[in-house]
């Protein structure tokens, strides 16, 4: 106590901090220990196995092909990929597998292979060994930034078109609305929920700009049992995004839903007589990326359009920059991952908004001449 009657407060404790590494010792470890290197086969198994968790089953197939072919090619060049090391690979490994795909011939034509085909190949590649330098499965000799830009300089540029459609697809869909229902007693009602089914799902690719895979994922919660007109989706790239669809395509979708009996969980189901048991809610009969090519490819040859679902998404994206849609909304729509992915897809449209502007602000040289005249005629009066 103090004179004064106070009570002193005790002694605050030091705080204690957690204990720090020793880095001088960590770094001692990472130059004494002696990496195993794996042998080409297991960098790829475990590159797919962690590409197929970062993009979408279409985009893992592409490049289990691309690297199956690579895998090929190693063979054919005397090495054992499932014995031997990347360190036996020189590296202008790349370099020497682009030379050689540019030779190989395409198996329907017999010619040798679209540069786009190229390079997409040659992505994959790029990519494994990107995946091997970062985990230090490669030799210190291995420098994968130069590689790529070695690989860039070989590949060359690669000029790629901008989307083309059939304008007629909008006819595609109203061809699909206009179809009669068949009856409630044809084929059991199958014919009918069918063509309730292919309505919605036309209108559905149409309206959202969704791909088939996206389409496909949609569950009833999704849609609101047919009442919404957006819906939350994880599409390519594992990338959450809101798609919109308008009030025809909501009275699409209901109209379908309204029409099952069942109470399963996938958006759209199979109909056909082979798809076997449904499943835990339903989940296999839940309708394929497949399926839908071929519902939409059969409507578009018997009214006469070129289309592929993906053709509904150039389609909607379209449209909108018809109506002076600016690309930032497009790219947000369809889920691209930068707006030079938007541009690139659709630089014919955005040509035509150039022309505009030349039009508006390049004047043809009779007016410029009438303008001329006009203020010489101007200056003669006012001497």
């Amino acid at each position: 106590m103090t004179t004064t009657g106070l009570a002193v407060p005790e002694r605050t404790r030091p705080r204690v901090l957690p204990a720090v590494p020793d880095l001088r010792k960590l770094r001692a470890a990472e130059d004494a220990a002696t990496l195993e290197r794996p042998t080409i086969a297991e960098i790829v198994e475990c590159y797919l196995a962690w590409k197929s968790s970062k993009v979408a089953k279409h985009t893992t197939r592409t490049y289990i092909n691309a690297l199956y072919l690579f895998g090929q090619w190693l063979a054919m060049c005397g090495i054992n990929v499932f014995e031997e090391h990347v360190d036996v690979l020189p590296t202008s490994v790349i370099d020497e597998y682009i030379v050689w795909m540019r030779q190989r011939p395409s198996k329907r034509s017999g010619k040798p292979l679209a540069q786009t085909s190229v390079a997409l190949y040659c992505a994959a590649v790029t990519d494994l060994f990107k995946f091997a330098a970062r985990r230090r499965f490669l030799p210190e000799r291995f420098h994968w930034a130069e590689m790529k830009a070695d690989a860039q300089e070989t590949l060359g540029k690669i000029s790629k078109r901008s989307a083309r459609h059939d304008r007629r697809i909008p006819l595609l869909v109203a061809y699909v609305d206009q179809l009669p229902l068949p009856s409630v007693e044809q084929r059991k009602g199958i014919s009918r929920l069918e063509l309730l089914r292919n309505r919605a799902l036309m209108y559905l690719l149409l309206s959202s700009g969704m791909r088939r895979e996206e389409v496909t994922t949609l569950n009833r919660t999704d849609v609101d049992g047919g009442w919404a007109e957006s819906a939350v989706i994880v599409g390519k790239g594992s990338k959450e995004r809101r798609v919109f669809w308008d009030t025809e395509t909501r009275k699409a979708v209901h109209s379908w839903l309204a029409a099952r009996s069942d109470d399963y969980l996938p958006l759209f189901i199979r109909l056909d007589n082979r798809r076997g048991q449904p499943g835990p809610s339903g989940e296999r009969w839940r309708l394929s990326p497949q399926s839908v090519w071929y519902i939409v490819k059969r409507y578009a040859a018997a009214c006469g359009i070129q289309a592929t679902p993906h053709a509904f998404r150039h389609a909607m994206a379209s449209a909108m920059l018809e109506s002076d849609a600016p690309l930032s909304l497009i790219q947000e729509l369809l889920g691209h991952s930068s707006p030079t992915v938007t541009r690139q897809a659709y630089a014919a449209y955005e040509q035509r908004t150039v022309r505009a502007g030349f039009d508006k602000y390049n004047p043809p040289a009779s007016q410029q001449a009438a303008k001329l005249e006009a203020e010489q005629e101007r200056r003669r009066g006012t001497a």
